[in-house]
């Protein structure tokens, strides 16, 4: 007799797989409180198997993208997902940032993580976690986009000129 897993299982058996090499990785990369930050920008960014490791958390964080895009009851993750990834990016594009906020990123996926985890265990408790984790999410974005965040004014021209055209 063959045991097969439906889409969904199989789905959140890959994210879990996927969470677990993420940690792995973030457990090989923290500061070393001893060293100012400019030397560690220095070294992490000579060290080989820490940019490999930044190009498996990307490749990792696409993944995940993929895997919630087609599960339809998690279209609501798939949304916080995707803008805890493009926070993720942007620090992953810049080494100093990256390891200043290394904590960030870590609890970030942390709790989306045990989110989903929650979501396939103990449903009857995820409406009021999901809130939470929404509201926290919410504050990280706050923080993110007011304290990480450096907007270069690049689409500036663009959006004058939409709110000119609607005024």
């Amino acid at each position: 007799m063959y045991v097969t897993m439906d889409d969904k299982e199989r789905s959140l058996n890959n994210l879990n797989e996927i969470y677990r090499k993420i940690r792995e990785i973030f457990s090989n990369v923290k500061p070393h409180d001893e060293l100012p930050l400019n030397e560690l920008v220095d070294l992490y960014s000579q060290d080989k198997t820490f940019l490999k490791d930044l190009e498996y958390i990307r490749k990792y964080l696409s993944e995940i993208n993929n895997i919630l895009v087609p599960i339809d009851e998690l279209n609501k993750e798939y949304f916080c997902f995707f803008s805890i990834k493009l926070m993720i990016d942007y620090l992953i594009n810049d080494f100093e940032l990256f390891i200043v906020n290394l904590s960030f990123i870590e609890n970030l996926l942390v709790n989306f993580f045990n989110l989903i985890h929650l979501k396939s265990l103990n449903p009857q408790d995820y409406e009021k976690k999901y809130d939470e984790f929404f509201c926290y999410l919410e504050k990280q974005k706050e923080f993110f986009y007011t304290e990480i965040y450096d907007y270069d004014g690049k689409y500036q021209d663009v959006i004058i000129e939409i709110n000119n055209l609607l005024w």
